[in-house]
């Protein structure tokens, strides 16, 4: 978390970006969060209070082999906090028995969590040197549309 928090405030600063070779953000991304966040109705509705909804929600390498009740405890939890027309990213990659547990997760997420399939895009366009590297994607679900 800590990583991620710095890579977010850094991500709106000129001099930084120009260094690294990227464009800032423009316009700067004041009211970007970085939570770590419990999953569950209650934890949810804690945290919308705490916070609001959000907009965007990142899910990095959070989905592999879950339980059931587990994952529908994310479900749960995107769908209280985000706003509508919000977008949740995954970062994902296809595990051996992902087919078992993951697809459920993700073919019900529509219902669940009134989330729709929006673009996937595999990882292999990003770095060459990543073996089974077509098994990595990046999924886009929106919310409410």
């Amino acid at each position: 978390m800590p990583l991620l928090a710095r890579n977010a405030a850094l991500a709106s600063v000129p001099d930084v970006a120009k260094v690294n070779g990227v464009a800032p953000v423009v316009p700067p991304m004041p009211n970007v969060q970085v939570r770590s966040l419990f999953w569950g109705e209650a934890e949810a509705k804690k945290f919308l209070e705490q916070h609001g909804p959000f907009d965007l929600i990142l899910c990095c390498e959070v989905v592999y082999q879950l339980p059931q009740q587990v994952w529908e405890a994310l479900q749960q939890t995107l769908r209280q906090l985000l706003v509508p027309g919000g977008r949740v990213v995954f970062a994902y990659q296809h595990r051996d028995g992902a087919e078992v547990t993951d697809a459920v997760f993700f073919q019900t997420l529509e219902q669940a969590a009134n989330l729709r399939f929006d673009q996937e895009e595999s990882l292999s366009n990003w770095d060459h040197l990543w073996d089974d590297a077509d098994l990595r994607k990046v999924r886009r679900e929106l919310c409410g549309i």
